[in-house]
């Protein structure tokens, strides 16, 4: 592999871009009230890997659930109003969700912990999702009633076709 030699003005020109480039971030960063806009901050801390890939896992997810959504709006042949509502109804049932994230977390973990132990403990794994079952079932009641109140906001005709999908959905998981 060749290695290129930069000259020293050219090394200047870079590291004079770099101060420059980390000035502008720190600048957008204190306007938006962004935590990096601390002056007491010296090094810029690299997020975990675990932190990486549930960031890009939740982005995965948002765009997958905005993917669906466009395929439902499309197949339903929904008006601009039921595609705000329905909107709405996503929306108010995230902040309902988001009541239950600690919880989901420290169960994540502790599930972690179990998965990962040396000897595996069945037992155990049940109590934990016993201890568990009222955060499951309020999500559960979030997701139906979600649903519900989307199934509610279609005409017949959209109803109809809702529930051929559905169908064919059950069917394809059968099938698999």
């Amino acid at each position: 592999m060749k290695l290129i030699s930069l000259t020293k003005n050219t090394k200047l020109a870079l590291f004079t871009l770099t101060l420059i480039s980390a000035s502008a971030l720190l600048s957008i960063a204190k306007a938006n009230n962004h935590p990096l806009s601390n002056n007491s901050v010296t090094t810029i801390a690299q997020p975990s890997n675990t932190m990486r890939h549930q960031h890009k896992h939740r982005g995965m997810h948002e765009k997958m659930m905005h993917k669906k959504f466009r395929h439902m709006a499309k197949m339903l042949s929904l008006t601009s109003e039921q595609k705000g509502q329905i909107k709405q109804i996503f929306i108010e049932a995230k902040t309902q969700r988001a009541t239950y994230q600690p919880t989901m977390k420290a169960f994540h973990q502790a599930m972690q912990v179990l998965l990962t132990a040396p000897a595996f403990d069945e037992q155990a794994i049940l109590d934990l999702k016993v201890n568990y079952k009222t955060t499951f079932d309020q999500l559960a009641l979030i997701k139906a009633k979600t649903r519900y109140d989307i199934f509610a906001l279609l005409t017949p005709e959209q109803k109809d076709k809702w529930l051929a999908m559905q169908e064919k959905m059950q069917a394809h998981k059968q099938s698999h």
